[in-house]
């Protein structure tokens, strides 16, 4: 198991507008909604757990209980964020925990346009290039931190070469919904 408490990643705080959608568009050629692009809830709720104690750890603190789905019911969402180039270098903190990367640090800023501690990328987009054709497009769901760095210094990359300024960040969000029945 890699962690990394907190890596600070030479590029990166994302700050962000976030909104709770679905993507709208065709399903293998016909119409209808796009499936979500949603991580593993199981890999998501195990991810979280050991972020939780190693941050006690740290803190010389008792770790907290394990999540434990017989106790409560937690739901998934899938958010969009809009970032600039620039916003993007200001500095992001990623913690792999388990098997995924998560956001492990957000300034107040970033936290206020709706990216939590605790989301995970699960893919960067930049639609055009300044010749209005071309896309960069890649998957980071269920990525290690190596990976998931190189594709958001990619995207930095493609942004100012092709002088795009808004990069898409698609993240997954964890939700502690409710009790569960006893």
């Amino acid at each position: 198991m890699k962690f990394f408490f907190p890596l600070l990643l030479t590029f990166a705080t994302l700050s962000v507008n976030a909104a709770f959608s679905i993507k709208k568009g065709p399903v293998s050629g016909g119409g209808g909604l796009a499936s979500p692009n949603l991580v593993n809830k199981d890999k998501f709720v195990a991810a979280i757990t050991v972020l939780e104690q190693e941050i006690a750890k740290e803190n010389g603190e008792e770790p907290p209980p394990p999540l434990d789905e017989s106790k409560f019911f937690f739901g998934m969402a899938r958010t969009e964020a809009t970032l600039t180039v620039e916003q993007i270098k200001m500095g992001l903190y990623l913690v792999e925990a388990g098997e995924l990367t998560l956001v492990n640090g957000v300034s107040q800023d970033v936290y206020d346009a709706g990216v939590a501690p605790r989301d995970t990328i699960v893919s960067v987009a930049i639609d055009g290039g300044s010749d209005g054709v071309g896309r960069f497009d890649e998957q980071t769901k269920e990525m290690d931190i190596e990976g998931t760095a190189n594709v958001i210094r990619g995207a930095i990359q493609y942004a100012t070469e092709q002088k795009v300024d808004a990069v898409l960040f698609e993240l997954n969000r964890l939700m502690k919904m409710g009790y569960a029945d006893q």
